[in-house]
């Protein structure tokens, strides 16, 4: 189970010496029987992590499911506590954010201030939770039959106009910090940092939906995956080959005394 504490996730560490040697010795038994392989062990030696070969110790398997599963949970428990009648889905934030490599934290506070998860204000109508092209004048530029949908054209623009050249959500979350290389302002309203950063603390001090979502996204989590993933198709692969080979009789059968 995983001990979740303030600014830090500890996961019970279990011993995996067991199943490292194990996939180590299939592993060598594939590198030292080309015959049994064929090209197989060729194809599997390139899909290797460098971290693997030199002792790489995975995510227990366990963990990997737990934290995946409390993300998608603490995102739902604190979307739909704030605005219950909302169709934004939990995994749309986490997906769309670990593809576009974006804040979720950053994501979810301006849902939040911009319309409410999308139930409130013209986003109710337009689909745009986050009021991407919406003006103070009237001028509405985008429309989506879905809210979800309206998630990655903000991450995109976010991306490519706010956060340049390495800047972090603290950076524009200063006072009158929020503006894109232009230095237009994302909202009109003169303390709109200051509210997003409430919003923006308020997740970091009550959930852990921080600390969960760098480890999901972490190159550690994702090599964990590839090694699992790796050390099933090796167990898989030597589990048919030996039931080939007993089939067509490469390997005798030892006749057992009665």
């Amino acid at each position: 189970m995983v001990k979740l504490i303030r600014n830090n996730i500890k996961i019970p560490k279990k011993k995996i010496k067991k199943t490292i040697s194990t996939f180590l010795l299939l592993l060598i038994f594939i590198i030292i029987n080309p015959n049994i392989v064929g090209n197989t062990n060729t194809i599997i030696a390139k899909n290797i992590p460098i971290e693997m070969e030199i002792g790489f110790k995975p995510i227990q398997r366990d963990s990997l499911d737990i934290i995946y599963k409390s993300l998608i949970s603490e995102v739902d428990k604190y979307i739909f506590g704030y605005a219950p009648s909302t169709k934004l889905l939990p995994l749309t934030f986490i997906d769309v954010c670990k593809k576009q490599n974006f804040d979720i934290v950053l994501a979810m506070s301006q849902a939040h201030i911009e319309s409410h998860y999308g139930t409130k204000g013209i986003a109710s109508r337009t689909n745009s939770v986050f009021n991407v092209g919406t003006y103070d004048d009237g001028t509405i530029k985008y429309r989506y039959s879905d809210p979800n949908h309206s998630v990655e054209p903000y991450t995109s623009l976010m991306n490519r106009n706010y956060l340049r050249q390495g800047k972090k959500a603290a950076d524009i979350l200063k006072y009158k910090a929020f503006v894109d290389y232009k230095g237009d302002r994302y909202a009109s309203f003169k303390f709109y940092e200051y509210r997003v950063k409430g919003v923006y603390d308020d997740i970091l001090d009550k959930t852990s939906i921080d600390e969960l979502y760098k480890i999901y996204t972490s190159e550690k989590y994702k090599q964990s995956l590839k090694y699992y993933a790796l050390h099933d198709t090796l167990l898989k692969y030597i589990s048919e080959r030996n039931k080939s080979m007993y089939k067509t009789n490469i390997i005798p059968k030892i006749p057992i005394k009665q």
